[in-house]
């Protein structure tokens, strides 16, 4: 049998544990039960994502036609990377972050360093005295002149370009032959079709900004041909097969 005392004890014991483990008042309502979300503010961020999306697909008019060889596999018949909630709410449709190549090595344009058997190396040409000679052969270095699946010159690609079309320059005589190769992924037709706007894209630079003759430059896409690297190989395996070549004519040759 509990006592009356004991009961009004134990009471006031219970109350003071309750007491200390309560918050004080100006610390209530600080951290509420469960967070809150303006949904007005989320919406916003939303809609400016696909305003500066829209914006940029009519300012650049090639940007819908590559968009949508991207966005349609069985057209391409390539390999895409596969992108994270964040980067498919982050990307755009006019260029590709690096993201995605440091994921799934590229269809990068040029060899890796070090240079290929059979062709020159541009810095000893630009040293060499005199004309060069008819049927040169050089490729660019750089293993990253293109995103995956892109036909849009990166700037890693500014320095060879313009070693490129100091080397032009200094034979007006010649004409150089801009040859762009893909890898065995991916439809003949869409292959060809990157390839040669990938040449195109080298000697647009070559023009628009270093102002050559566009006599001088002739371009080819070659598409999935003429393979350096075996064609039944891996994405990283063919990476030699996806490059751009440079060959030099003169009237001697």
């Amino acid at each position: 049998m509990q006592l009356p005392d004991e009961k009004k004890s134990f009471d006031k014991l219970l109350q003071d544990i309750q007491a200390s483990a309560a918050l004080p008042d100006d610390m209530r309502d600080v951290l509420p039960d469960q967070p809150k979300v303006d949904q007005p503010e989320v919406n916003s961020v939303l809609n400016e994502i696909e305003r500066s999306t829209a914006q940029a697909l009519a300012n650049d008019p090639n940007a819908l036609h590559e968009q949508s060889l991207l966005n349609n596999s069985s057209t391409s018949g390539r390999p895409q990377p596969a992108l994270s909630g964040t980067e498919l709410a982050t990307s755009t449709a006019i260029k590709r972050p690096n993201t995605f190549t440091s994921k799934l090595p590229g269809d990068s344009a040029g060899p890796n360093k070090g240079r290929a058997p059979g062709f020159s190396d541009l810095d000893q040409l630009l040293a060499q005295k005199g004309p060069l000679g008819s049927g040169t052969k050089l490729r660019l270095p750089d293993d990253q002149l293109f995103e995956y699946d892109s036909d849009m010159l990166q700037s890693s690609a500014i320095t060879q370009l313009q070693k490129l079309g100091t080397l032009i320059q200094r034979n007006p005589k010649a004409t150089f032959t801009v040859e762009g190769y893909t890898d065995s992924f991916g439809t003949l037709e869409y292959n060809l079709d990157l390839s040669q706007r990938r040449a195109d894209s080298v000697k647009r630079y070559l023009v628009e900004v270093m102002r050559i003759n566009p006599a001088q430059i002739e371009t080819h896409g070659y598409g999935a041909a003429k393979f350096r690297a075996s064609a039944s190989g891996s994405i990283e395996e063919q990476s030699p097969n996806r490059r751009v070549e440079v060959v030099v004519h003169t009237s001697e040759g």
